[in-house]
């Protein structure tokens, strides 16, 4: 069972981490045009506040903090682990793009937003 943890962020943190979040979205944007879910992903969170995407995603990011510090995965491949929660529309599946779209260098990169992420959460 992974435990979860109380976090919350200042406004700057809170502003940080949603600037770092539509960047990752974008760059993902950048190399995967043809995926509409990140495009309504990314409306979507333009219009959410700083804090309530802060307070989301470290809801249900942390907890799973030692499988993106170990570069599990399990993270991406069951769906139901973060994204289900993360995901406002009920639409988003990250597993069958990490199996079968995303390559060594796109994954190495989502990791590396996913920890940029999370140093912010744990700051």
């Amino acid at each position: 069972m992974v435990e979860k943890e109380n976090h919350s962020l200042d406004f700057y943190k809170n502003a940080e981490f949603k600037e770092q979040l539509v960047n990752f979205l974008d760059d993902i944007i950048d190399s995967y045009p043809s995926e509409t879910r990140f495009v309504y992903l990314r409306m979507i969170y333009d219009k959410v506040s700083p804090k309530k995407i802060s307070e989301i995603i470290c809801k249900h990011i942390l907890p799973y903090k030692e499988y993106i510090k170990t570069h599990n995965e399990e993270l991406f491949i069951n769906d139901d682990l973060i994204f289900k929660n993360i995901d406002p529309t009920g639409m988003f599946t990250f597993s069958d793009l990490w199996v079968k779209k995303f390559d060594d260098e796109d994954k190495a990169s989502i990791w590396k937003w996913f920890n940029v992420l999370l140093s912010i959460l744990e700051d």
